[in-house]
């Protein structure tokens, strides 16, 4: 379970961006929240909701982008390749990019620090907390042309650090040698499902398998087409509609728009 995400330099986010799942801890019970082993109260459910070209997309790539590099940055690239994402593009001078995610993986929080440029990475650091408080697992930093390790509390194989490249995580590179704990938080951000990449969209796996569901429970088809409608967005239906790809007719969801004498006007006031 993600608990917090944070970002800054990436896409269209120049400054610093935060997604909290943390629940507040006057709001009230409900199906909505879980408490995890330490307490924390965090929701089961968030959207973004935003007019056209406001971020939502570039807000769930970081996500994405999270999950490939932790996970398949060390196969995926080359020694020579540079990173697979963009900072954001209008500034003067070339800065690091941050990104920041707390996870849950079976009772145990773990807290992934990152800074770097698309050619190299500048710092990584893996924390876990015990006892309320987090400590290091690992930790690189790069300076004076050469990094830094700290793998006391990693149980990293012998000459580890000789495999370490500066494109590809330390998670994803110990993975390579079955390190069982990264092995571990590669399976959990693999279990991960998302349509956002860093190529735009594509479709994602189990997709089909809610379509289905939706045709074969048109009840709970009705409730979520009464939940998207609460968001005042202009829609009402969601229509499966059966489109014809290549040799093959596949079922696409549309999300049907309601006619303008049925939007609400905004009001002042």
């Amino acid at each position: 379970m993600i608990h917090k995400l944070s970002f800054k330099n990436f896409y269209s986010f120049m400054g610093e961006a935060e997604v909290n799942l943390a629940v507040n801890k006057n709001a009230p019970d409900t199906d909505a929240y879980f408490t995890d082993s330490f307490g924390n109260r965090l929701t089961k459910l968030m959207a973004f909701v935003g007019p056209n070209a406001s971020g939502k997309t570039n807000l769930l790539k970081c996500l994405s982008f999270i999950r490939w590099f932790i996970r398949d940055s060390f196969s995926d690239l080359k020694p020579e390749e540079e990173i697979l994402f963009k900072p954001f593009l209008f500034c003067s001078e070339i800065k690091p990019s941050n990104f920041n995610i707390e996870f849950e993986i079976i009772g145990k929080i773990y807290k992934y620090e990152l800074e770097m440029t698309t050619q190299k990475i500048l710092s990584e650091k893996l924390h876990v907390k015990e006892n309320k408080r987090f400590k290091i697992l690992f930790e690189r930093t790069w300076g004076n042309d050469k990094y830094e390790f700290n793998f006391r509390q990693f149980s990293a194989p012998a000459n580890f650090a000789q495999i370490v490249r500066g494109n590809a995580s330390i998670i994803s590179t110990a993975g390579q040698v079955n390190h069982p704990q990264s092995l571990e938080i590669a399976k959990y951000f693999g279990s991960i499902q998302t349509n956002i990449i860093e190529r735009g969209k594509v479709p994602v796996e189990g997709f089909p398998d809610t379509i289905k569901y939706y045709q074969e429970n048109p009840e709970i088809k009705t409730k979520a087409e009464e939940i998207l409608s609460k968001f005042d967005l202009g829609l009402s239906k969601i229509n499966i509609q059966k489109i014809e790809t290549g040799d093959k007719k596949v079922d696409i969801p549309f999300a049907d728009l309601l006619s303008p004498k049925k939007v609400k006007p905004c009001t002042k006031g």
